[in-house]
Parts: C-alpha cells; structure tokens; sequence
C-alpha cells in the first residue's frame, strides 16, 4: 500500500501509492494524537505532502514521520517468544485447557511459568490499546467526536455483519470437497452452527448500552505495533487500503479493534505451532493444547487490562454482559472475514479463523 524511506535513525517517509481524493487517514489521525493529546505510543507526526486536482479535495501523497527505535514488529516478535514457549513445553504434560478466551481472570498457573514475558507484554499492549482508545474518542470536532450509536445504526451494522457472515457459510459450503481431510470435519461443525452463529448478530440493536462509535486504528493486529524498550509503539492507521477512503474514516466501537487483536494472538498461536513442528511433525499433538493455553492466557490478560484502562470511559459498553456480547460479535466477523481469506489464499490455513468461530460461546 505505500512505499518507505528512512532518513538516519530520526525520520520514516512514507509514499502512498492509492491515491484517493481525502486526506488519508494515516496523517489525519498521526497529526491529531501526536498535536492535541498525550499518547505518545506512535510515531511521532511530522509533516505531510497534499495535492490538490481540479474539482477534488486534497489528495495525500506522502506522510513524514519520527522512526521508533524498536526491536520488530509485534507480530515477529511473538513469532521467536512462542518458539522458546513450545521448546519448554515440548516435554510437558498437556494442560487441561478452556476454549474460551474471555472467561475469569486468573492465569493458568503453567502459562505464568512457561510465558511469563508475553502475559506481561499482552497487558502492556492491552492497556496501550486503552489509552490509544481513549485519546482517539477525545477530540471535538465533527471528526473526532464520540458520537451514540442509534437503533438505525446497529440495525444497519446487524444486515451488513449477518450478509458477510452468510457469504463466508454459504462459501465453505461451496469448498468443503476440497479441504484438507483433517479440516472436513471441523468445516462441518461449523457449518451445522449457522443459525446459531447468526443469531448473535441479530441481538445488537437490543443491547442496553452498546457504547459510543469513535475513530478506531481499523487494521489492528499484531504486525501494527512495534517492539520497542519493553513497550509498544502503534503505527498504520490508515485502515484497510484497498476500502473506500470514506469507510476508512468511520466511526466504530473501540472493541473492533479489540477484537482484531484478539485474533491475531489466535494466528501468531497457530502459525507459530505450524513453524514449529515442521522440523518435529510427532511433537504438533502434544503442543497443541498448550497453543491454546497460550491463546487463551494472553487474550485474558490482554482483555483485563483493557478493561481496567478503559472501565468509567463510556466508549465501551459499561455492562459486562453488553461488553462480552458486542465483543464476540465482532469476533465472529473478523474470524468468518479471515475465513473467507483463507478459503480464497491458503485452504491449508482454514483451521485458524475455524478454530476461532468454533470456540466462540453459543
């Protein structure tokens, strides 16, 4: 989507290469948190490049930027601690494990042993998300504003998830003949909960308290943070390039991003237990339980200190139930989006997003 060029260890150019007519949103919120709040956890804005064509609004071509000093992204970064996690696990007994990622807050005891630096880091990312959240819903302008969801705008939000649900059901049907056998059976579970799945979106315009809608990050996940001196920097707000500059800009409920995270713990999980027992195939049974420990631990911990960073905000749902229902929603899209990828790119791959959509709560 863009083109970068680092100037020293002080500057990062970037060249986007979709111009679409619109301030991008890239520099619209790098020059908003960095100019009217105290977040720090970005690259810090510097400048930007704008043209301006006839009849159009202004076009940006070029975002100017601090450079982080940083050890990797998030994502590879995950990678090399999960491969020390499955090489001191891979002679332990397997953990009796819960499927569900938000339940409790207690850390299983031999996740703390075994991924002690990760629980920790997830809590740090966990509450940088918050205060990310927070300085994002802090502006006065029409831009900025946090604004209140109402019926028409979640049923709206419901017909537009349940007809991207339907498609991604509908396409896995269309595929099962030719997934992997290992997959058939699992492809089928989660087809034969269809009706199921899609009630849950049909229960947004009933929540009590659904938040407020405010700009988000969008395209959030683990390759979108940097490591950097045992904290975090957040980077690339500018959404999905490939959608409308528009949809890009709108405003969401905060837990999307939540949701996108979460997600994206699921992949690093099973990516990482992939990569591993390339090189040991025997071992891939024994690991897996502990993969979903590692999952399910450092979603919890990245959950509860978002919770506690963001809790008297009324940008999220106040009720813990209205919280977990809005949350799962959002899940289940993002899992069924990352279906219809798979399906489309790596069949292989099929098993992440249906390990998500299965161990979701019915």
């Amino acid at each position: 989507s863009h083109t970068s060029a680092i100037f020293g260890d002080r500057l990062i150019m970037k060249l986007f290469r979709r111009q679409q007519p619109g301030e991008n949103p890239d520099v619209e919120i790098g020059r908003f948190l960095t100019e009217t709040t105290n977040f720090s956890n970005i690259p810090p804005f510097g400048g930007s490049i704008e043209v301006r064509r006839a009849d159009e609004e202004l076009a940006t071509v070029a975002l100017l930027q601090g450079l982080v000093q940083n050890e990797g992204d998030g994502w590879q970064w995950t990678l090399e601690e999960l491969d020390r996690y499955y090489e001191s696990t891979a002679s332990v007994k397997s953990p009796a494990v819960s499927a569900n990622a938000s339940e409790g807050d207690e850390v299983h005891p031999e996740a703390r042993e075994h991924a002690a630096i990760y629980l920790d880091a997830a809590a740090m990312l966990g509450r940088r998300t918050a205060e990310m959240h927070r300085a994002l819903a802090s502006g006065r302008d029409a831009a900025f504003a946090p604004c209140n969801p109402g019926p028409g705008d979640l049923e709206t939000l419901r017909d537009r998830l349940a007809g991207h649900a339907a498609h991604a059901f509908d396409l896995l049907k269309t595929n099962l003949s030719r997934l992997p056998e290992d997959i058939v059976e699992s492809a089928g579970l989660a087809l034969s909960r269809r009706g199921v799945l899609l009630t849950k979106f049909r229960t947004l315009p009933g929540l009590k308290n659904p938040g407020q809608w405010t700009r988000i990050h969008g395209d959030y996940h683990l390759g979108q943070v940097l490591r950097s001196k045992g904290d975090f920097a957040i980077l690339d707000f500018e959404g999905e390039p490939a959608r409308p500059l528009a949809e890009r800009r709108a405003k969401h409920s905060p837990l999307k991003d939540v949701a996108g995270m979460l997600r994206s713990f699921s992949y690093a999980a099973f990516v990482a237990l992939t990569q591993y027992t390339t090189r040991r195939p025997e071992d891939f049974a024994q690991l897996e339980s502990w993969a979903r420990l590692w999952e399910v631990s450092v979603s919890g911990e990245f959950l509860r200190s978002y919770r506690e960073s963001i809790a008297d905000s009324p940008i999220v749902p106040a009720d813990r139930t209205d919280f977990d229902a809005l949350l799962q929603i959002y899940m289940l899209d993002k899992a069924l989006y990352e279906l219809v990828y798979e399906l489309n790119s790596r069949p292989a791959w099929i098993r992440i997003p249906l390990h998500g959509i299965l161990s979701l709560p019915l």
